[in-house]
């Protein structure tokens, strides 16, 4: 059934779900990890979770099989497979203090991560020479998530608690607008963002042919950004008001 065929043909059969059994007793990595992503040979899932090829036990913790098995395994790849689909192993992953790993769990992290995982990850080693600019916005995250703002801090605008160093002017953003806010801040010159007055516009800069002009397009994003804060934070109360 198989002869003169190639692997990408026997690949594009696993994928089709042709000559299943042939491919199975056939034994080819590749072949067997298609045959998993699309759903083919369940049978043999059980016995494959032990094999000794990374692809193959890769495939089926990609799918979510298998999770207690796969967090100890030897292929870091499969590790972080299992994390993606049960987030609840993710201090597992994280106590074997490997860069990757961590680098992987930050990559991770969004609006939708649970608080619960999100604190596992803040709470882990940080190691060394790994790009903290995530790492920041998400405890500035976490922060507005897991606190309540002052009396003074609730009559502050985002701009001023910002200033402050308050986590709170980050209230009602994503991790990645406050990540783009806090690497455009440092591109600029601080008295220059907060005391922004608009003499001539961006494009007549441009035209001046003046330097300028990058700079002031920065501070306009960056104000763009803080404008966003702020009328998500109108919308929230709003919302809040009208619920009630």
């Amino acid at each position: 059934m198989l002869a003169n065929t190639n692997k990408q043909e026997r690949i594009q059969m696993a994928t089709e779900g042709e000559n299943i059994e042939a491919l199975v007793e056939k034994n080819e990595p590749e072949v067997l990890a298609e045959l998993i992503k699309n759903g083919y040979a369940k049978e043999h899932y059980d016995k494959w979770k032990t094999h000794e090829h990374g692809n193959v036990r890769y495939a089926l913790a990609c799918i979510g099989l298998f999770p207690e098995i796969f967090i100890n395994d030897k292929n870091p790849s499969v590790r972080e497979a299992v994390v993606r689909h049960h987030p609840e192993y993710c201090g597992q992953l994280l106590a074997r203090n490997k860069k990757r790993h961590w680098k992987f769990v930050c990559d991770l992290i969004n609006t939708r991560t649970d608080l619960k995982y999100v604190k596992e990850f803040l709470n882990a080693k940080i190691p060394k020479a790994v790009n903290k600019d995530k790492l920041h916005a998400i405890r500035l995250y976490y922060a507005t998530k897991t606190t309540a703002p002052t009396m003074i801090e609730k009559t502050m605008s985002p701009a001023q608690l910002f200033q402050a160093n308050s986590p709170f002017w980050a209230t009602g953003l994503t991790i990645t607008h406050i990540r783009n806010i806090l690497e455009l801040y440092t591109q600029v010159e601080p008295d220059a963002f907060f005391k922004y007055e608009k003499t001539m516009t961006t494009a007549q800069l441009y035209n001046a042919g003046s330097p300028l002009w990058a700079r002031e397009y920065t501070i306009y994003r960056l104000f763009c950004y803080m404008r966003y804060s702020t009328t998500a934070k109108l919308i929230k109360n709003t919302n809040d008001q009208s619920a009630i």
